[in-house]
Parts: structure tokens; C-alpha cells; sequence
């Protein structure tokens, strides 16, 4: 699948976005995360997409930029989850936790083309005409 570098660049700040609330900070770790892609550039193995690759960096950046601002030193799976939904108790954490396996197992279900497309939409919010720029 491709997508052009607007649409990159748009998942990628909606991604990082969602850790740091704040769009100057979310361009900031877009832009973070392209300048370290250019540099380790030839420790990309192609074994995921090119997106996902971007994804994971973009998520470092954000994180990194987390622990300057708030001096957390390491970030374990509990902070990534209160990023995600900072205000949910413990009971609902773990109902999330089982829609997101429920979810995820029938998205696998999914022909590839309709689990991508679903995620691009809902998952990702993307527009239509983005969703499918990603498949031209």
C-alpha cells in the first residue's frame, strides 16, 4: 500500500498527537522522528511497512519529548496506557484491554483489504478520499 507523503505525514502527527496534546508539539515530534529516519535510514530492513517503521519512530519521539518535559526518566506499558486514556479506573482499563483483543481478533478475521480499510477509517480517521489515495 502507498500513501502520499501528505497522508504520512498527517497519520504521523495525528499519532503523536495523541500522546502530547498539543499540535506545535505533535509537529515537533513528526519532524523529530523524520530527522532520525533520514539518519538510521539503512536500519530500515523493510520487514514492516515504511509506515509502520515511521510510526515507531514518531512514537519514540513523543515519548522522548514526555520525559524532558515531565522528567520521566523510562516509560513502561502503564504510562503508554494512561496517555491513551488518562482518566479510566482500573475496571475499565481491563474492558478495554478485552475489546481490544475482540476487536483485533475480528479485524484478523477480515479479508486484508477490508481490516485495512476499516483501520485506515476508524482507527486512523482518515477521510475517504485519504483511505483511498492509500490504495491508488
Amino acid at each position: 500500500m502507498r500513501f502520499s507523503r501528505r497522508v504520512i505525514h498527517r497519520r504521523l502527527h495525528r499519532l503523536a498527537q495523541k500522546f502530547l496534546h498539543s499540535d506545535a508539539d505533535a509537529e515537533d515530534a513528526v519532524q523529530g522522528a523524520h530527522l532520525q529516519a533520514l539518519k538510521n535510514i539503512d536500519r530500515y530492513e523493510g520487514r514492516s511497512s515504511y509506515l509502520t517503521w515511521m510510526s515507531s519512530i514518531t512514537i519514540n519521539e513523543a515519548l522522548g519529548q514526555m520525559r524532558r518535559r515531565k522528567g520521566i526518566v523510562e516509560v513502561g506499558e502503564e504510562q503508554i496506557d494512561s496517555v491513551r486514556s488518562p482518566m479510566r479506573d482500573p475496571e475499565q482499563q481491563a474492558i478495554d484491554k478485552d475489546f481490544d483483543g475482540i476487536l483485533t481478533g475480528a479485524l484478523e478475521s477480515l479479508p486484508q483489504a477490508y481490516s485495512e480499510v476499516f483501520r485506515l477509517r476508524e482507527m486512523e480517521t482518515l477521510s475517504t478520499a485519504e483511505t483511498g489515495n492509500g490504495w491508488a
